[in-house]
Protein backbone atom coordinates (compact mmCIF):
# COMPACT_ATOMS: atom_id res chain seq x y z
CA UNK A 1 0.00 0.00 0.00
CA UNK A 2 1.33 3.60 -0.65
CA UNK A 3 1.74 5.87 1.68
CA UNK A 4 0.76 9.38 1.41
CA UNK A 5 2.90 12.04 3.01
CA UNK A 6 0.78 14.41 4.44
CA UNK A 7 2.04 17.96 6.45
CA UNK A 8 0.11 19.72 8.88
CA UNK A 9 -0.18 23.46 9.29
CA UNK A 10 -1.64 24.81 12.62
CA UNK A 11 -1.48 27.54 15.49
CA UNK A 12 -3.32 25.48 17.88
CA UNK A 13 -0.81 22.89 19.72
CA UNK A 14 -3.80 20.62 21.04
CA UNK A 15 -4.95 20.68 17.58
CA UNK A 16 -2.34 19.45 15.84
CA UNK A 17 -1.37 16.67 18.51
CA UNK A 18 -4.77 15.41 17.88
CA UNK A 19 -4.84 15.22 13.95
CA UNK A 20 -1.19 13.54 14.86
CA UNK A 21 -3.15 10.75 16.61
CA UNK A 22 -5.51 10.39 14.58
CA UNK A 23 -3.16 10.03 11.44
CA UNK A 24 -0.91 7.80 13.05
CA UNK A 25 -4.11 5.09 13.16
CA UNK A 26 -4.26 4.88 9.48
CA UNK A 27 -1.29 2.90 7.88
CA UNK A 28 -1.44 4.60 4.44
CA UNK A 29 -0.73 8.27 5.95
CA UNK A 30 2.98 9.52 6.67
CA UNK A 31 3.21 12.32 8.57
CA UNK A 32 5.94 14.34 7.60
CA UNK A 33 6.16 17.75 9.10
CA UNK A 34 4.02 19.63 11.80
CA UNK A 35 4.16 23.86 11.77
CA UNK A 36 2.27 26.64 13.50
CA UNK A 37 2.36 28.90 10.72
CA UNK A 38 2.26 29.03 7.00
CA UNK A 39 5.84 30.82 6.69
CA UNK A 40 7.42 27.74 8.23
CA UNK A 41 5.29 25.38 6.12
CA UNK A 42 6.92 26.77 3.10
CA UNK A 43 10.04 27.03 4.15
CA UNK A 44 9.58 22.76 4.77
CA UNK A 45 8.20 22.28 1.44
CA UNK A 46 11.06 21.18 -0.49
CA UNK A 47 12.77 19.43 2.13
CA UNK A 48 9.77 16.93 3.67
CA UNK A 49 7.85 17.38 0.29
CA UNK A 50 4.58 16.38 1.29
CA UNK A 51 1.19 15.40 -0.79
CA UNK A 52 -1.35 16.51 1.48
CA UNK A 53 -1.69 19.71 3.18
CA UNK A 54 -4.15 19.98 5.88
CA UNK A 55 -3.96 23.74 6.30
CA UNK A 56 -5.64 26.61 9.09
CA UNK A 57 -7.43 29.43 7.50
CA UNK A 58 -6.36 31.82 10.44
CA UNK A 59 -2.57 31.57 11.56
CA UNK A 60 0.01 34.10 12.26
CA UNK A 61 2.87 35.10 10.29
CA UNK A 62 0.91 33.89 7.00
CA UNK A 63 -2.83 33.01 7.32
CA UNK A 64 -4.30 30.01 5.00
CA UNK A 65 -5.53 32.27 2.02
CA UNK A 66 -1.64 33.85 1.72
CA UNK A 67 -0.28 30.58 2.22
CA UNK A 68 -2.33 28.65 -0.15
CA UNK A 69 -1.68 31.06 -2.69
CA UNK A 70 2.03 30.31 -2.52
CA UNK A 71 1.34 26.54 -2.40
CA UNK A 72 -1.06 27.06 -5.61
CA UNK A 73 2.13 29.05 -7.30
CA UNK A 74 5.10 27.23 -6.15
CA UNK A 75 4.05 23.95 -5.20
CA UNK A 76 0.87 23.22 -7.49
CA UNK A 77 1.21 19.32 -7.69
CA UNK A 78 0.23 19.54 -3.68
CA UNK A 79 -3.74 19.10 -2.61
CA UNK A 80 -4.46 21.20 -0.05
CA UNK A 81 -7.34 20.58 2.49
CA UNK A 82 -8.54 23.83 4.21
CA UNK A 83 -9.37 23.40 8.01
CA UNK A 84 -11.43 26.29 9.62
CA UNK A 85 -13.46 26.78 12.86
CA UNK A 86 -16.46 28.51 10.20
CA UNK A 87 -19.08 27.39 8.23
CA UNK A 88 -19.32 30.15 5.44
CA UNK A 89 -20.38 29.65 2.19
CA UNK A 90 -18.34 32.52 1.22
CA UNK A 91 -15.24 31.14 2.23
CA UNK A 92 -15.51 28.13 0.96
CA UNK A 93 -16.33 29.52 -2.68
CA UNK A 94 -13.01 31.64 -2.23
CA UNK A 95 -10.65 28.59 -1.38
CA UNK A 96 -12.47 26.14 -3.58
CA UNK A 97 -11.98 28.17 -6.37
CA UNK A 98 -8.33 29.44 -5.59
CA UNK A 99 -7.17 25.88 -5.62
CA UNK A 100 -8.24 23.94 -2.37
CA UNK A 101 -8.81 20.52 -3.10
CA UNK A 102 -11.18 20.21 0.11
CA UNK A 103 -12.89 22.88 3.00
CA UNK A 104 -13.63 21.07 6.05
CA UNK A 105 -14.86 22.12 9.66
CA UNK A 106 -12.29 20.94 12.47
CA UNK A 107 -14.68 19.25 13.89
CA UNK A 108 -15.79 16.70 11.50
CA UNK A 109 -15.21 13.03 12.01
CA UNK A 110 -11.84 11.51 11.99
CA UNK A 111 -13.94 9.33 9.26
CA UNK A 112 -14.82 11.83 7.15
CA UNK A 113 -10.89 13.73 7.20
CA UNK A 114 -9.73 10.54 6.70
CA UNK A 115 -11.97 10.00 3.67
CA UNK A 116 -11.10 13.54 2.46
CA UNK A 117 -7.63 13.00 2.43
CA UNK A 118 -7.26 9.77 0.62
CA UNK A 119 -9.61 11.54 -1.84
CA UNK A 120 -7.70 14.62 -2.36
CA UNK A 121 -4.08 12.63 -2.86
CA UNK A 122 -6.28 10.39 -5.71
CA UNK A 123 -8.62 12.69 -7.28
CA UNK A 124 -7.57 16.33 -6.31
CA UNK A 125 -10.95 17.13 -5.10
CA UNK A 126 -13.16 16.22 -1.98
CA UNK A 127 -16.68 17.74 -1.76
CA UNK A 128 -19.11 17.79 1.34
CA UNK A 129 -22.49 18.07 0.68
CA UNK A 130 -22.08 21.51 1.82
CA UNK A 131 -19.82 22.40 -0.44
CA UNK A 132 -21.39 20.66 -3.45
CA UNK A 133 -24.63 22.84 -2.55
CA UNK A 134 -22.54 26.30 -1.82
CA UNK A 135 -21.03 25.38 -5.28
CA UNK A 136 -24.01 24.75 -6.94
CA UNK A 137 -25.68 27.87 -5.73
CA UNK A 138 -22.75 29.85 -6.77
CA UNK A 139 -22.74 28.60 -10.16
CA UNK A 140 -26.61 28.82 -10.53
CA UNK A 141 -28.10 31.27 -7.95
CA UNK A 142 -31.16 31.45 -10.16
CA UNK A 143 -31.72 28.37 -12.01
CA UNK A 144 -31.10 25.98 -9.66
CA UNK A 145 -34.12 23.27 -9.22
CA UNK A 146 -36.39 24.70 -6.65
CA UNK A 147 -36.12 22.96 -3.32
CA UNK A 148 -39.39 20.65 -2.22
CA UNK A 149 -40.47 21.01 0.92
CA UNK A 150 -42.49 18.33 3.30
CA UNK A 151 -46.08 19.18 4.21
CA UNK A 152 -44.91 19.94 7.83
CA UNK A 153 -42.13 22.65 6.65
CA UNK A 154 -44.77 24.07 4.78
CA UNK A 155 -46.79 24.52 7.50
CA UNK A 156 -44.15 25.80 10.20
CA UNK A 157 -43.02 28.46 7.34
CA UNK A 158 -46.73 29.38 6.97
CA UNK A 159 -46.83 30.42 10.84
CA UNK A 160 -43.55 31.66 10.84
CA UNK A 161 -44.25 34.37 8.21
CA UNK A 162 -47.81 34.62 10.86
CA UNK A 163 -44.99 35.85 13.26
CA UNK A 164 -45.57 32.72 15.47
CA UNK A 165 -42.74 32.76 17.80
CA UNK A 166 -41.25 28.59 18.23
CA UNK A 167 -42.84 27.89 21.28
CA UNK A 168 -46.41 29.22 19.44
CA UNK A 169 -45.92 27.11 16.67
CA UNK A 170 -44.84 23.83 18.73
CA UNK A 171 -48.22 24.48 20.95
CA UNK A 172 -50.35 24.92 17.07
CA UNK A 173 -48.80 21.98 16.00
CA UNK A 174 -48.16 19.57 18.36
CA UNK A 175 -44.10 19.75 18.21
CA UNK A 176 -41.43 20.10 20.95
CA UNK A 177 -39.79 23.86 20.63
CA UNK A 178 -36.53 21.78 19.39
CA UNK A 179 -38.54 19.77 16.42
CA UNK A 180 -39.71 23.41 15.61
CA UNK A 181 -36.06 24.40 15.46
CA UNK A 182 -34.76 21.92 13.35
CA UNK A 183 -37.71 22.71 10.70
CA UNK A 184 -36.35 25.99 10.69
CA UNK A 185 -33.18 25.30 10.37
CA UNK A 186 -33.86 23.05 7.34
CA UNK A 187 -35.91 25.80 5.85
CA UNK A 188 -32.96 28.13 6.08
CA UNK A 189 -30.94 25.71 3.95
CA UNK A 190 -33.53 25.01 1.97
CA UNK A 191 -33.88 28.88 0.80
CA UNK A 192 -30.18 30.01 1.58
CA UNK A 193 -31.39 32.13 3.63
CA UNK A 194 -29.60 33.91 6.93
CA UNK A 195 -32.45 34.39 9.29
CA UNK A 196 -35.93 34.32 9.75
CA UNK A 197 -36.53 37.53 8.07
CA UNK A 198 -34.75 36.16 4.84
CA UNK A 199 -37.60 33.11 5.11
CA UNK A 200 -40.01 35.69 5.51
CA UNK A 201 -39.04 37.50 2.19
CA UNK A 202 -38.47 34.33 0.40
CA UNK A 203 -42.15 33.10 1.06
CA UNK A 204 -43.65 36.61 0.06
CA UNK A 205 -41.28 36.53 -3.67
CA UNK A 206 -42.97 33.04 -4.04
CA UNK A 207 -46.55 34.59 -2.97
CA UNK A 208 -46.10 31.13 -0.50
CA UNK A 209 -45.18 27.89 -0.90
CA UNK A 210 -48.56 26.52 0.82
Amino acid sequence: METIKIAIADDHQLFRQGIRMMLETQSDFELVTEVGDGAELLKRMDIDKPEVILLDVEMPNLNGADALKQLKKNHPEVNVVMLTMHAHEEHMIHFLANGAGAYLLKDTTSEEMCKAIRTVAKEGQYLTPESSKALLHQLHPDESTPPEFSEREKEVLKLICEEKTSAEIAEILFLSPRTVETYRKQLLEKTYSKNTAGLVKYAMERKGIW
